[in-house]
């Protein structure tokens, strides 16, 4: 409240107008807290929400910021459906150049400031193999490509593309983050929030997986992919971005061994060989553009 009377005198002092009716509050809180009092910007009271996007990064109220992932997938699941259409209209049908496009066009899309609200999801993804939204608008990008169903196994589909997990490409972002960060001076802003982030880590003032400081998330994502724990010894040096992908690729390659029996047949019948980083790569019918009918130019 007093934030917004310090905006209502700053604005009459130089003559500016706010507009109330896009003005929200948001009150963050671990649950819904009841009975919270009005906000007001010069007698007129200011809708309080749930959610906002600020930022393109959308901000629950009483969620976790790796939630805004389901934001960002459902802009990825538009972008992934306008590229489709406008092959098609353009007579394209080459697979290969289908998924380069995709990285181009779709995956920066739904990567957008996953730098912020990734980490725990890249963790998740990588130690477990989990499939987040993010990564299902990309995996029903590449069923749709090869024509199989929504079943066919996940690993099966990313090796007969070549493809690897989303996760891997947000390990080596937020490597890449860190060491912008840390190579800030100490005077801006953004290096004093990581600071002031790795002392809340260090702490130990957090709850569970999910609401724990940003860098207790980074460093249990860089646990598995071979980067430093950022709550001990200060400021890490610099991160080793190329040994980060590298560990994050074998973490992928270390499912295949124990996954299902429909992946173990996959292997022996159809690849004749276990999936490994050496021979990783997409299937050789793909490298041959399918030869539909194209609209006449």
């Amino acid at each position: 409240q007093r934030q917004l009377e310090y905006l209502a005198s700053y604005s009459t002092r130089w003559g500016l107008t706010v507009n109330t009716t896009k003005t929200k509050v948001v009150v963050y809180s671990a649950r819904e807290v009841e009975g919270v009092p009005e906000f007001t910007y010069e007698d007129t009271v200011v809708e309080q929400v749930p959610t906002f996007r600020y930022l393109g990064v959308q901000l629950h109220a009483t969620h976790a910021f790796c939630t805004a992932a389901a934001a960002r997938a459902a802009a990825g699941k538009q972008a992934a459906h306008i590229l489709r259409r406008r092959m098609a209209g353009c007579g394209l049908d080459d697979p290969l150049l289908a998924m380069e496009l995709f990285d181009e066009y779709v995956r920066p899309v739904m990567s957008y400031a996953v730098e912020v609200w990734g980490p725990l999801l890249a963790f998740r993804a990588l130690s477990s193999g989990q499939s987040g939204a993010c990564e299902r608008v990309h995996l029903d990008f590449l069923r749709q490509l090869l024509g199989v169903r929504d079943t066919s196994p996940t690993l099966v589909v990313l090796a007969e593309t070549g493809r690897l997990p989303t996760a891997v490409q947000w390990a080596r972002q937020i490597a890449r983050f860190v060491n912008r960060v840390v190579q800030l001076d100490d005077s801006r802003v953004v290096k004093q929030a990581l600071l002031d982030n790795i002392a809340l880590a260090v702490s130990g003032e957090s709850v569970g997986r999910g609401r724990q400081p940003w860098a207790s998330e980074v460093s249990a994502l860089f646990s598995v992919v071979g980067g430093p724990d950022l709550r001990e010894g200060g400021l890490p040096g610099k991160v080793d971005v190329e040994v980060v992908t590298q560990q994050a690729e074998r973490r992928h390659f270390s499912h295949y061994p124990d996954a299902s029996v429909m992946v173990q047949r996959y292997q022996e019948q159809i690849l004749g060989r276990g999936v490994g980083e050496e021979s990783y790569g997409p299937a050789d019918y793909l490298r041959v553009p399918i030869r539909s009918q194209r609209r006449a130019v």
